[in-house]
């Protein structure tokens, strides 16, 4: 008897996540595919493909020809003060997008993990649990929040993961995250402002990468946080890099988010508690200077 070759689709491959999703997939699964919009890459080990998550023509055809037995859905506008100022940009690729992908899983069976945030949630209460209210206080958020209602809506066996601040190595693309926007401007002696009054739970994208491919095969759905498990202010965040990495934590400045004239409004408080993860899975996130070791140690 032929074992049936299971196929892992990864889309949104080139961005942060993704990247490390199919970097630990090519591991677990005979078959990985990656797809992208923009930004074309080659990664050993993984086919790569063009995908427009808003036409559904192009992610049907995609489906049929992959007919993947899991996809993981890490594409959407992230750029909260963009998304601000393009509302409906944001909401076709963070309504719309997950949307088709979600129509197409459930035709053919597929076990479906979208990436959410925490910016569903208004910052008001932190520590938030799954079950807790969403209130997005910022287009980004509530188009993030739409798209895990379409998914949930459209699959029956979907997994919405939230994550909080994603930060490690981008590999493929010069875009940049909290770590190492701090790293490059305390590396080049300039002089660092971070909010001081504004809380999270920073996720490391490799190690996140890792916990949802052990997901992803449970015989689970729902709402999973899937951050960091330590909560600190931005300005906290910065000196653990730059004690971390021996920089001079004397270039990080705190300032408060008021003082700072943004379109969109942050959530003062979007910690997330990611105790449901860990007691299904067995596993502990690492504490976050941990994470910021073994990233410096895999530079």
């Amino acid at each position: 008897m032929i074992q049936k070759v299971r196929t892992l689709l990864v889309i949104g491959a080139s961005g942060l996540l993704g990247q490390h999703l199919v970097h630990q997939g090519k591991g677990t699964f005979e078959r990985v595919i990656g797809t992208y919009h923009s930004n074309p890459f080659q990664i050993q080990g993984v086919k790569v493909e063009r995908l427009d998550v808003v036409s559904e023509r192009s992610v049907s055809d995609l489906f049929e020809k992959a007919h993947p037995d899991f996809a993981i859905l890490t594409s959407g506008l992230t750029g909260v003060d963009y998304c601000e100022e393009h509302p409906e940009e944001a909401v076709a690729l963070n309504e719309v997008g997950p949307l088709n992908v979600a129509r197409a899983c459930s035709e053919l069976e597929t076990k479906l993990v979208y990436i959410s945030t925490d910016y569903v949630f208004d910052g008001e209460k932190g520590d938030y649990v799954e079950d807790d209210e969403p209130n997005p206080i910022s287009v980004y958020g509530r188009t993030k929040l739409g798209g895990e209602k379409n998914v949930l809506n459209t699959t029956h066996d979907s997994i919405v993961a939230r994550v909080c601040v994603l930060y490690g190595w981008n590999r493929i693309t010069s875009k940049r995250n909290f770590v190492t926007w701090v790293l490059d401007n305390l590396e080049s002696g300039k002089a660092v402002k971070l909010f001081d009054n504004q809380i999270v739970t920073p996720t490391c994208a490799d190690e996140v990468a890792s916990v949802l491919l052990k997901l992803v095969e449970e015989d689970v759905s729902g709402v999973y946080h899937a951050s960091g498990s330590q909560k600190v202010s931005r300005y906290q965040f910065g000196k653990h890099v730059a004690e971390v990495f021996d920089l001079d934590v004397g270039k990080l400045a705190p300032v408060s988010m008021e003082k700072v004239g943004l379109p969109a409004k942050r959530p003062r408080d979007s910690s997330l508690i990611v105790r449901k993860i860990e007691e299904e899975l067995n596993i502990k996130m690492r504490p976050l200077p941990l994470s910021l070791k073994h990233m410096r140690e895999s530079r």
